[in-house]
């Protein structure tokens, strides 16, 4: 995990986290083989564990710097899960007070074309999911009254996922335009 203060203008400065938490791979032990049932479970068991662990120190984290700093707050990277999992809710703080809540930028995009969106980010054995996400403190929900910016679009960079290019990245790019109110800014570009 990594965090960084970002100026996107003199009067603006989000607090900016990447993470990559722990993927959903069974986590074996000393001699654990992949043909035993039960070795299986307790591997995905502790994998589970682990990126709930992650999750929740995450939230941790971005609860703190959303009252210390008081600033807008993105979190973008490989959350290893898909936006409705345990864990990505665990890390948007639904069951949270507002303000301490954070919403996927995908939802949150001003025009959702769903027939022209293919996104997903990752492909496992023909399966497609969304695992990497860009979340977005309530500054950008444009249904709450101070919001500050919108986001404008969400894009998926997937192509080299279904054409299976062994140098590319087994992952794809989760792109988000982000546009302040105060038109003297312009575009703030996000992505992963």
């Amino acid at each position: 995990m990594v965090h960084a203060p970002v100026v996107v203008s003199p009067d603006c400065t989000l607090d900016v986290v990447v993470v990559h938490l722990k993927s959903r791979r069974p986590d074996y032990r000393n001699g654990d083989a992949g043909d035993d049932t039960q070795a299986y479970a307790m591997a995905c068991l502790r994998s589970l564990v682990r990126r709930g662990t992650e999750a929740v120190g995450l939230r941790v984290l971005l609860s703190s710097l959303g009252k210390a700093n008081k600033r807008p707050r993105v979190v973008l990277g490989d959350f290893n899960d898909v936006a409705d999992s345990v864990t990505t809710a665990i890390v948007q703080g639904v069951g949270a007070p507002l303000g301490d809540r954070m919403f996927d930028a995908y939802d949150l995009q001003r025009t959702q074309d769903r027939l022209r969106h293919v996104g997903f980010s990752s492909m496992h054995e023909g399966r497609y999911s969304t695992i990497d996400h860009i979340l977005l403190s309530e500054d950008f929900n444009t249904a709450l009254p101070n919001a500050i910016g919108e986001v404008v679009e969400v894009n998926y960079l997937n192509d080299h996922l279904v054409l299976e290019l062994p140098e590319a990245s087994d992952h794809g790019q989760v792109l988000a335009r982000i546009r302040l109110f105060d038109e003297t800014h312009g575009l703030i570009d996000a992505g992963l």
